[in-house]
């Protein structure tokens, strides 16, 4: 059986979700919700247990933490435990071997600064869509007081507002099964504003050889990935690779799709479900 990971109060809707089921109930693929808060809805270990739209877990992040845990072992989880428990804090920007974003990670108590010529976001290394994500025009103290309510909850992370988001615009490479399938364009996305995204578009040879050393590290361990990154000075700079329960942007890449419901087919004929 595939268990399509959620929970009981989605903040937003999942468009993916009824598209994969779907496509499930077409090719006879077993399928079915699994709310990761809910104690009494486990997986067996025949199943297999896609986090999917656990959006809830910036809020409740040790429990979430202890069910990732908990789930990888009674299951096989995708991606697997150890790959979600290092995505879910962002500070593993620090050790990725391809330009990210200029960050200055904040933790509590710590002195810090903020840029003072151009604006800058502030934001959780821990979070999900546009949760206490904020743009400032300049220092000020509220920004400061931004800052450090959320390092006292987490880590902040300070970055500069990169202008070609407003032209080029974030873009987000999405990996499946093994393969990039396609890239979409994002909207700036700020905390209350709604996320607007293009049509599906092909990966040019110097996208892919970027996305490719970004997920070097995990390619061979994980079903699925996205990378998001802004153009700084010409070039591709991460701003967040996305591992535990990133949106595929399957509405608007049929092969995406395909690909996804193609490996859900393999694994539970693996399993004999």
């Amino acid at each position: 059986m595939i268990c399509w990971a959620t929970c009981s109060d989605l903040p937003e809707p999942d468009v993916d979700e009824q598209l994969f089921f779907d496509a499930c109930k077409e090719r006879n693929i077993p399928v079915r919700l699994l709310k990761w808060d809910d104690p009494t809805d486990l997986p067996t270990e025949d199943d297999v247990v896609l986090i999917r739209s656990t959006w809830d877990y910036p809020w409740r992040l040790g429990e979430f933490r202890s069910w990732v845990q908990a789930t990888g072992a009674r299951s096989r989880l995708c991606n697997p435990a150890e790959v979600v428990l290092m995505n879910l804090d962002k500070q593993y920007l620090r050790d990725l071997e391809v330009p990210i974003v200029p960050t200055t990670f904040v933790n509590a108590g710590e002195d810090f600064d903020l840029p003072e010529d151009k604006p800058f976001v502030i934001k959780p290394t821990v979070g999900a869509g546009s949760y206490k994500t904020r743009v400032f025009q300049e220092p000020s103290e509220e920004a400061v007081a931004f800052a450090r309510e959320i390092s006292a909850e987490s880590s902040a992370m300070i970055q500069p507002f990169i202008e070609t988001v407003n032209t080029v615009g974030e873009q987000s490479f999405v990996f499946i099964d093994g393969e990039f399938t396609h890239k979409i364009i994002k909207t700036p996305r700020f905390e209350g504003s709604d996320e607007k995204v293009s049509d599906a578009l092909p990966l040019t040879e110097n996208d892919l050889d970027f996305a490719n050393r970004a997920l070097a590290a995990v390619k061979d361990r994980i079903v699925y990935g996205r990378v998001d990154v802004m153009e700084i000075d010409g070039e591709w700079a991460v701003s967040e690779i996305e591992l535990t329960e990133p949106s595929l942007f399957l509405k608007q890449s049929p092969n995406a799709l395909n690909r996804l419901v193609d490996w859900a087919s393999s694994v539970t004929l693996q399993k004999g479900n």
